[in-house]
């Protein structure tokens, strides 16, 4: 099998020397990739599959050897993209330069000899987001650096937006589909600017997840494509038809010829135009794809399994029988039923209370030293001190109900601690009923029983925010009282994910 193209001129970023010719070869699949002098004995030791995963806070970038399904390089960094003052004061939003930026300087840390292998291209991230921009204006090439340059782009309004309150809600139409819409999903954020701002919609004609941003810009495209993952967690969308309700949302006034195409998970979205950082251009995209898909599909190997993944939010997914159909859309109910690969579903309780309500606990403490005047503790020192207080306070009857950021079941639900008494407020104690409120809330929403009837015998956990949290652990181990496991290799990560989910369907062909 071969790809590639004939061409001069530097390619490699800016760490090659651009007036230095180079001649790209075809490149050999089953031999590694080579280049003429002056860089000969420059090679790529691995055929490799480059997995961007665009997370909420972070973006990740892995290199997946295609032969061992190894992971031979990796890179992350905290984008720091969150937009201080939303438009709207119950939305969240991200600035998308500063998440493009932060991916191509992941990117450009690839080392030269690996760059040259990387055959094919897979991008996951946070599912629910939308973000708009207008054709050939919504970025910029350079071709002496081969980065972009965000150009007319609206701002990312990610899964945490919280402006379409349950009122606004109740006023756009029921979708024809079997996933209910919640606040954050891509159409109903759509639906409350076209209502409440229009001026925000004003000069654009493209919109998509940041994601089927990235890829449409890396290929070129005039009309950006987006997954059934993304599809379906926009809304308004029939999986079983693989079609947007158009006639719904016309209805009600949407924009719909900004809708994306909708491809099936695995589909090569396109070809990467021109030398992208470090990575030389003729190989293919796949088209976006779901973290959360991702981040359990190298987990989900072992029939009778789940996966935990603890992050910003929390997700506990298995996979359904084949021929499982989802039943029809109900907003009260915890357990959702996600598109997968080859046509089948997840099963999925997806929490939005994580480890974001530790990370907001960690943030008042500070606020409080700040306010008080007395010096601030490191976040991550601040992390270690609270478990460990927590892992010597034992258990304790303080109950606190995280859902600070309510669930999409439940939007209306607020946090709560109760059972307070004098004996019980140590920050040990605290911070352990925070920990043990994180796993009763994923526990009500995916109880013990309902596992074992769909015959889960084990869950695999995964995600920052469970393994490096011994309180955490233990309270699940005590709730769900079944066979856990904790990895921190690739389960649980999106970037391998993606790029093992391009991988498995090369295999396919």
């Amino acid at each position: 099998m071969k790809t590639g193209v004939h061409q001069t001129g530097a390619w490699a970023g800016n760490r090659w020397p651009q007036q230095v010719g180079v001649t790209f070869i075809i490149i050999n699949m089953a031999a590694p990739v080579d280049v003429p002098s002056p860089y000969r004995g420059v090679s790529a030791p691995y055929r490799t599959i480059l997995g961007i995963d665009m997370g909420t806070t972070s973006v990740k970038v892995s290199l997946v050897d295609m032969d061992s399904s190894t992971t031979v390089f990796s890179t992350t960094r905290e984008t720091g993209a969150t937009v201080e003052f939303p438009t709207d004061p119950r939305g969240d939003e991200q600035d998308v330069g500063k998440i493009l930026s932060c991916l191509q300087d992941c990117v450009e840390k690839i080392p030269e000899e690996l760059s040259l292998g990387v055959t094919r291209i897979g991008v996951s991230g946070q599912m629910h987001g939308v973000m708009l921009w207008r054709a050939r204006e919504g970025w910029r090439y350079s071709p002496m650096s081969h980065r972009f340059q965000t150009g007319k782009v609206s701002r990312l309004y990610t899964w945490q937006d919280g402006r379409c309150t349950s009122e606004f809600l109740q006023t756009i139409p029921k979708p024809r589909a079997h996933l209910p819409v919640a606040t954050g999903n891509g159409c109903a954020t759509l639906l409350w600017l076209a209502r409440n701002m229009p001026e925000a919609l004003e000069g654009f004609d493209r919109a998509g997840t940041v994601m089927d941003y990235v890829v449409a810009m890396l290929c070129g495209m005039e009309l950006p494509v987006m997954s059934v993952h993304n599809a379906a967690s926009w809304g308004y969308f029939d999986c079983g038809s693989r079609l947007w309700n158009k006639e719904i949302l016309e209805e009600a006034g949407f924009p719909c010829d900004v809708l994306p195409r909708v491809l099936d998970p695995g589909e090569v979205a396109g070809t990467l135009r021109q030398p992208w950082c470090c990575v030389p251009p003729r190989i293919d995209v796949g088209v976006a794809l779901g973290d959360l898909q991702c981040s359990v599909l190298p987990s989900l190997v072992q029939r009778g399994d789940a996966v935990l993944n603890i992050g910003t939010s929390a997700q506990l997914a298995f996979q359904m029988t084949p021929g499982f159909l989802p039943p029809a859309a109900d907003p009260s109910s915890p357990v959702q039923y996600y598109p997968y690969f080859s046509g089948r579903y997840l099963a999925v309780a997806a929490a939005l209370t994580g480890g974001n309500a530790l990370a907001c606990f960690v943030k008042m403490i500070q606020s409080w030293l700040q306010d008080l005047g007395i010096p601030s503790i490191q976040e991550d020192q601040l992390y270690e001190r609270l478990l460990a207080c927590a892992q010597s306070s034992g258990d304790t009857p303080l109950t606190v109900v995280p859902t600070i950021f309510g669930e999409r079941h439940a939007p209306d639900q607020r946090a709560s601690v109760s059972n307070a008494t004098i004996d019980r407020l140590s920050v040990g104690q605290v911070t352990r009923s925070l920990c043990k409120g994180i796993v009763a809330n994923l526990h009500a929403m995916m109880p013990r029983e309902f596992l074992t009837e769909c015959g889960v015998q084990r869950i695999v956990g995964t995600g920052s925010a469970l393994t490096r949290n011994p309180i955490i652990q233990e309270e699940l181990e005590r709730a769900y009282d079944i066979p856990l496991i904790y990895s921190k290799t690739t389960c649980g990560d999106a970037a391998y994910g993606v790029a093992f989910a391009m991988l498995l369907e090369m295999q396919k062909r």
